[in-house]
């Protein structure tokens, strides 16, 4: 209350100021007054609107770094698919011929001592036909080229289960047991 009665009397003693001025001299006063207000007014109106579009910039800048990030997943991921559909879409084989040639192309081909096949089930649009294959007397090198073969070869082929064990008689030979899913586009 104290203070409102100050700038109350504040302002009448500069009001009765401007009324004993002569006019040009008053003017000129409320100019001078005025003058800086109004600027630093629309300083404050500028200012804070080139905040407001600065922020909302960096705002856009991080979600096209967002973007990009998602961009590249996609990109990355697209074309693991498509790579996986060209798989998928090879010539229709019998699941015991993909792994019969997938075993000579290794040189394992003799040590294959069964290969049953288990069936097939079909889903979205895909078949896929599954075996138990048991391979014998293959060295640690051999057993890894027909696994890598198998996951990243010409056939879209999955391991479902894998086991092995060394042999007694030499350690370094092992036996080897796993269902394989080899899987192709169903046709239309």
């Amino acid at each position: 209350m104290r203070m409102d009665l100050d700038i109350k009397a504040f302002l009448e003693e500069r009001l009765s100021r401007l009324k004993a001025m002569p006019r040009e001299d008053a003017l000129r006063s409320i100019i001078w007054t005025a003058a800086p207000l109004i600027i630093v007014g629309l300083l404050a109106v500028v200012y804070s609107g080139y905040s407001r579009a600065r922020g909302l910039a960096l705002d856009r800048k991080a979600e096209m770094e967002r973007f990009a990030v998602l961009r590249s997943e996609y990109t990355g991921e697209k074309a693991r698919i498509d790579g996986l559909s060209r798989k998928a879409s090879a010539p229709d084989a019998s699941v015991v011929s993909v792994v019969e040639a997938l075993a000579q192309g290794i040189g394992i081909r003799g040590r294959i001592v069964s290969l049953k096949p288990l069936g097939e089930s079909a889903a979205a649009g895909y078949i896929q036909r599954e075996a138990e294959v048991r391979i014998e007397r293959v060295d640690l090198n051999q057993l890894v080229n027909f696994l890598f073969q198998a996951e990243n070869g010409r056939y879209l082929l999955a391991i479902k289960e894998f086991s092995m064990k060394s042999r007694f008689e030499d350690p370094d030979l092992f036996d080897a047991t796993m269902r394989l899913a080899h899987v192709t586009k169903a046709p239309s």
